[in-house]
């Protein structure tokens, strides 16, 4: 189990250079852009734009903060709207998407990506009351990452506040987290699907 904080966190241009990513946690350690077998990352969106692209990567994006929204739209897909409401959209990272602010108001975001065959993933998002359990099970070789976005968030002797995480491998067994308050979370699942190596 390791406690990460912003101090464990790095800042990268995106690929298209219109922002700055703060990679949360990456696979292979220090790995590139175009290097990763996973990676978890959150920006802040300021302007509209195009997302950069991703071949060959699968991605899951929500919103953390932001009171308008992000208004999403391109080819293959009906356009949406994500809100900070904890909803997740699963997209391929070539597919073309352009990006709209509503009402003009900044966004931050919450990005996972995994690279086809070597890794697939599922991001949930929970909130929580300080009366509540949440128990992580173990699930074979996965990786367990949770990110608390707001309130605290104990698990064992480590305890969270917003903007940290817990990167679970799968010697860390089955893991209980309990709220210190109102508590919202995401809790990311990383599959390996070959020779992570």
């Amino acid at each position: 189990m390791r406690h990460l904080t912003p101090a464990d966190y790095r800042s990268q241009p995106w690929k298209n250079g219109a922002g700055v990513t703060v990679e949360l946690a990456v696979f292979p350690v220090d790995a590139g852009i175009d290097g990763f077998d996973w990676r978890i990352s959150r920006a802040r969106v300021g302007s509209a734009g195009p997302f950069s692209a991703f071949p060959g990567i699968d991605r899951s994006l929500a919103l953390l903060s932001g009171a308008g929204g992000l208004r999403l739209s391109g080819d293959g897909f009906t356009p949406l709207t994500l809100k900070a409401d904890g909803t997740v959209w699963r997209f391929a990272g070539e597919t073309p998407v352009a990006a709209e602010l509503i009402d003009g108001a900044a966004v931050e975001d919450f990005n996972v990506m995994t690279r086809r065959g070597r890794f697939a993933h599922r991001v949930a998002h929970h909130a929580l009351a300080a009366a509540d359990t949440l128990s992580l099970p173990a699930e074979g070789d996965a990786i367990r990452f949770v990110y608390c976005v707001a309130g605290r968030l104990r698990s064992g002797d480590e305890m969270l506040a917003a903007d940290e995480s817990l990167l679970l491998t799968p010697a860390d067994g089955p893991v209980t987290l309990l709220p210190d308050g109102d508590c919202r979370l995401f809790i990311v699942t990383l599959i390996p699907q070959g020779d992570p190596a």
